[in-house]
């Protein structure tokens, strides 16, 4: 847990910084932000991919139970590599910061640049969310379910699709 609050949960960053402005770090452990797993980068070709709309619409759910919270963070892991989904999930999304794992710059960061890498990091930082909502079909999102569960944050999962 020390180990995801002081060396990861800080360089969650938002994925929109503008103007040098960053994003408060996460805490460690179920506080505050909306956690999601959206597959999509490998499902697109199969047809399997969740629209940006629906997704966006899971996670206002889940900001809901955040206390109404609409401008709480939501931290993303996702595998989509188009910027044109992302932005439009940011902008649909807003007020709440979508908020992204970005391994550090130089040698310290060179072991979490690889997808497999971040992908453990990314399952690190989701299961410790407030709310999870998972993708269908995912092994990674049960792999959360599972670790929020040994957390004892063991909420229940929202399902994109259901």
């Amino acid at each position: 847990e020390r180990f995801i609050g002081e060396r990861l949960a800080p360089l969650v960053h938002s994925a929109h910084e503008e103007g040098g402005h960053q994003s408060p770090a996460l805490p460690a452990a179920g506080g505050g932000y909306v956690a999601v797993h959206w597959r999509h980068g490998d499902y697109v070709p199969y047809g399997h991919a969740t629209e940006v709309q629906v997704l966006a619409g899971k996670v206002a759910e889940a900001l809901a139970r955040l206390d109404g919270c609409q401008a709480c963070p939501v931290f993303l892991a996702t595998n989509c590599k188009e910027q044109q989904p992302l932005n439009e999930l940011r902008e649909l999304l807003y007020p709440a910061p979508v908020l992204v794992y970005a391994p550090p710059d130089g040698p310290a960061g060179e072991a979490f640049r690889s997808e497999g890498h971040r992908l453990m990091v990314d399952q690190a930082i989701a299961a410790r969310g407030s709310v999870f909502v998972r993708s269908p079909r995912s092994a990674v999102s049960t792999f959360i379910d599972v670790e929020r569960k040994r957390l004892g944050l063991d909420s229940p999962a929202m399902s994109i699709n259901g």
